[in-house]
Formats: structure tokens, C-alpha cells, sequence
């Protein structure tokens, strides 16, 4: 199992590390995508189960998961929310993320049919 943790995407760019994870996974014909909060700094997800210190930003993990987003996801989900320790926060982050990915698959659908 390969993964990229945030320090490697933070230092190589998210654009050089999407671009790696879109050739490492362009012969797959179906993906399963696992939205794990843990990945992003505790100021945009403080209600997970192990707070990351210089995680992600939201903007940058959805520059990344967005690609992949096609008529290839066949499913998703998060992971990692706890909601006893949430304000509303953390729920609010992944709510945003769910729905960012779901209009990228409806987009990605409308393009294909155009």
C-alpha cells in the first residue's frame, strides 16, 4: 500500500502529488476513495481521533481527492469524525468535502455525456 503523508504533500505541492496519484492510479477502472479527517490540520478538524499538527488545509486536500472524482468512483467515505468532541467544526469540514466530491462526480458525468 503506498500513501503520501501531508509533510510530503505540503513539500512537493499537491499539484505534483495529484499529478503522481492520477499515474499511479490511471490503470485501476474503479476506486474506492477513504476520506480520512486525521489528514488535515486540527484548525480546519479538531474532532478526530488523532489530531495531526501541520496537516492539510481543506483547499488542499480538495485540490487533491477532486480528480479523482470521475464515473471511476464507484464509492467513498470519512473516517476519523468524533462528534463528542465536536462544536461543529469538524462535521461542517466533512460535510463541505462530501459535497465538493458529489458535484465533481456530476460534473464528471455531464462532461462525459456532452
Amino acid at each position: 500500500m503506498e500513501f503520501f503523508t501531508a509533510q510530503q504533500i505540503i513539500k512537493k505541492g499537491y499539484e505534483a502529488v495529484a499529478e503522481q496519484l492520477n499515474e499511479r492510479l490511471s490503470s485501476y477502472d474503479y476506486l474506492y476513495l477513504t476520506f480520512d479527517l486525521d489528514v488535515l490540520d486540527p484548525a480546519f478538524a479538531p474532532a478526530v481521533q488523532n489530531p495531526e499538527p501541520e496537516g492539510l488545509t481543506t483547499t488542499q486536500l480538495l485540490d487533491l481527492i477532486l480528480p479523482l472524482c470521475t464515473e471511476r468512483l464507484v464509492g467513498f467515505d470519512v473516517v476519523e469524525l468524533v462528534p463528542t468532541y465536536d462544536q461543529g467544526v469538524s462535521a461542517t469540514v466533512a460535510a463541505k468535502v462530501l459535497f465538493e466530491m458529489l458535484c465533481q462526480i456530476e460534473k464528471s458525468k455531464i462532461e462525459r455525456l456532452s
